[in-house]
Formats: C-alpha cells, sequence, structure tokens
C-alpha cells in the first residue's frame, strides 16, 4: 500500500536520474551496486530536455570537438580552463552579453569605446590587449581580418602540423594564462574604483610569461617543461646581410613542387618573400628551383650581400662544387648568371627544424593555401615560427638601403 502511494509522487528529472522504471510504469530505488554517477544523471537529463525540445534550432556554429579537448588537456590553472570554457561558450561578462540582457546601458568596450566588447575583442581585438599580446613571448599580433572566434584560433593551433605537441602545449598554456592575465586587467580598470589606469602592456605579458614557466615547471619537475627556443639554430645576418630561407616541397604522385623564400636583414625583419608553385621531376629539382627563386628575389630587391641557406644536403654540396654532377650543370648556369649582381653569395646549410619559415610557404602554397599578402600580414602559424626564430613578429617590412 505505501509503494502504490510513494509510486504516484510526481518525480523531477533529478530523482529520475536515480530510480529506475519497472513494470507497469513504477520506479524502484537503485541498489547499491547499481548506483549512477553524477556524470551519468548529467547526460540523462540532458537527453530528456534534447527530446523534448526535437524542433528547436540550434545555432549555426558548431564548435569543434577538439577544441573543449584542448581546453580541458591544457597545462594551466583549473580555473582558467573554466575561464577559457566559458570564453568559447561566450558567456564570459562582457559588456555585449550584457547589453542583450538590458544589464548594461551600452555594448561598447570601455577601453577604446570604439567596438562592441565581445569576448574576441576583450582578448585579443581591443587595441590594449594587441599590446599586451604583441609584448608576450608568443610576439603575436592579431588581425581583424584574419582572426574571427576564439575557438577557430584554438583549433588552427591545435592543427598545426609544424609544431610538435611540445611546443602545442607550451603555446596554448601560455596563451590560456595571458587570456586570464587580460580579463584580469580589464576588470581591476574597470570595476575597481582604486585602480589608477590599466596597467604597462610590458608588465601584464611578462607576469603571465612568469606564470607559465613557474606553472610548466611545477607539472613536470624533472623533464622542466620549457619552450623550446631556436635562437641559437637561427642565428641572424651580420650588418648590411641579407639572410634566404629557401626551400622546395615536391609532390611525387602529381609531380608538383612549390617553392618558399624569406629574406630577413641584421634586425630580424622580413624584407620579402615569394612563393611559387612550378613542376619539378624530383626533390632535389625543387629544392634547386627554390635556390634560383630566392636569389632572383634578392636581386630585384636590389640587395648585395645575400646568405643562402637551405634545408638540402645535396643543394648545399652542389652550390660548393660545381663539377660534383653533371645533373646541376644547367642549375649553376643559372646560378652564375645571377651571382654577378651580388657582392657577396655564401651558401649555408641549416637543419629543417631553422628553415620552417620557408617550410611553411612552401607546404601551403603547393595546398592553394597560401594567402598573397602573407609577407605583410603573415598567419597566425607563421607568426609563432618567426617568433621562435627570435625575430620580432609581426614581421614588418624594412626600408631598403
Amino acid at each position: 500500500m505505501a509503494f502504490t502511494i510513494y509510486s504516484k509522487v510526481p518525480l523531477s528529472y533529478c530523482s529520475c536520474a536515480f530510480l529506475r522504471p519497472q513494470d507497469g510504469g513504477k520506479y524502484n530505488r537503485l541498489g547499491a551496486q547499481d548506483l549512477e554517477s553524477v556524470k551519468s544523471g548529467y547526460h540523462w537529463i540532458i537527453g530528456n530536455i534534447k527530446r523534448a525540445q526535437p524542433n528547436k534550432i540550434e545555432s549555426s556554429h558548431q564548435v569543434d570537438k577538439q577544441v573543449w579537448k584542448c581546453i580541458w588537456e591544457c597545462k594551466t590553472l583549473p580555473k582558467i580552463k573554466l575561464f577559457m570554457w566559458h570564453a568559447v561558450h561566450g558567456i564570459v561578462p562582457t559588456f555585449a552579453s550584457l547589453f542583450k540582457g538590458k544589464l548594461s546601458p551600452s555594448p561598447l568596450c570601455p577601453l577604446c569605446h570604439d567596438f562592441p566588447e565581445s569576448v574576441e575583442h576583450v582578448l585579443f581585438l581591443c587595441p590594449w590587449a594587441r599590446k599586451v599580446w604583441y609584448a608576450s613571448s608568443l610576439s603575436f599580433k592579431p588581425d581583424d581580418q584574419a582572426f574571427s572566434l576564439l575557438d577557430r584560433w584554438i583549433l588552427t593551433i591545435s592543427c598545426c602540423s609544424i609544431f610538435s605537441s611540445l611546443e602545442k602545449q607550451w603555446i596554448l598554456s601560455h596563451a590560456s594564462i595571458l587570456c586570464w592575465s587580460i580579463w584580469k586587467a580589464r576588470c581591476s580598470f574597470t570595476y575597481d574604483h582604486h585602480c589608477a589606469g590599466l596597467p604597462n602592456p610590458d608588465v601584464v605579458a611578462r607576469l603571465a610569461s612568469q606564470d607559465t614557466s613557474e606553472f610548466l615547471a611545477t607539472c613536470s619537475p624533472e623533464k622542466g617543461v620549457s619552450f623550446p627556443s631556436s635562437e641559437e639554430h637561427v642565428p641572424r645576418p651580420t650588418a648590411r646581410y641579407i639572410k634566404a630561407n629557401c626551400d622546395g616541397s615536391w609532390d611525387h604522385a602529381l609531380k608538383v613542387s612549390s617553392s618558399g623564400v624569406v629574406l630577413r636583414n641584421h634586425d630580424g625583419e622580413v624584407v620579402g618573400g615569394k612563393a611559387n608553385l612550378f613542376q619539378a621531376l624530383s626533390a632535389d629539382q625543387a629544392e634547386g628551383q627554390a635556390l634560383l627563386d630566392g636569389l632572383s628575389l634578392a636581386k630585384d630587391n636590389g640587395f648585395l650581400k645575400i646568405i643562402m641557406e637551405t634545408g638540402s644536403k645535396v643543394c648545399f654540396s652542389a652550390a660548393k662544387d660545381v663539377l660534383s654532377s653533371v645533373k646541376w650543370l644547367s642549375f649553376f648556369h643559372a646560378i652564375k648568371d645571377l651571382r654577378a649582381s651580388f657582392e657577396s653569395l655564401q651558401w649555408s646549410w641549416v637543419p629543417r627544424e631553422a628553415n620552417q619559415a620557408a617550410d611553411w610557404v612552401a607546404s601551403q602554397v603547393k595546398r592553394g593555401l597560401c594567402a598573397e599578402a602573407w609577407v605583410n600580414r603573415p598567419p597566425t602559424a607563421q607568426v609563432f615560427i618567426l617568433s621562435r626564430d627570435g625575430l620580432p613578429c609581426p614581421p614588418t617590412t624594412a626600408t631598403q638601403p
């Protein structure tokens, strides 16, 4: 009798999560061996809500599952992971979101007063936030035209094949801590009336870098996880010299090749670049064409002292010894014609890790993904490569002598 009375009591979704339906539509309490977890109860509730609203129109933008994986596996503090989760969901209390909920009189950013204070504007596109990113170890300067959504930016870094897993870990960890530092500084300026003004962007960037290094060292005390700098592998050229990093890419199946050239001066400024798509019969021929493209680009820009860097030992050996192989005769005839245009021409072999700036250009143009303005407005992946070489990013076009 008592069970019949209890079975008629209306139950909420949360209560039902811990009950099991029996024959006749009745519910029995689960035994100790059948207890459900909070996680399974949560999924049960969400499933019922979705079934109750089959015609609900969802947003056209869907966040990739890889983004959530990157956030929860990121080497950072739990509160920062939660903040990044909120930011990707768009539920951070910015003035734009508060204005939609009629909780703020204006959606404009309180710092620049020019644009609505969205999540992307707060963390990346606000002029003050740009300065913080540029002053950080990432040396990243967000571009209005290239930067769209936070989750797509995270996905771009996660899927970039150029970086190793350790480098991706460092980038995402530092980026998350930097976003948190930017958010805290903005909140202090906006809501703390005792705050005299925004802190120096250099100070915010430096403190974020210190926090990243300390946290990663704590997470991995034996190995001491740190971002591998390649500045020792990519020394800058001496004064008045221009360094040309050249790389060729070859597709054996399609016999399609591409070349990438990046010119930099002794100040680390990118002074020129070239991407080319052509036909080649071998990988060595593609590497040789990349060197010719580099020499032609340097000549067209009027540079007189050049250091040619290649990751191909075959091309480097052939350049050092003109009689090393008959198959290189036509190649050296073209080089000989270009050599007369320079006061000094030096050849250097570098490992693949030190030639990734040119390698990125060659691989992108072969897939038809290299933007025309990549020299003056490089994509995020290339910015990180150049900053890893110890160069200022984004690169600027220097005034030619």
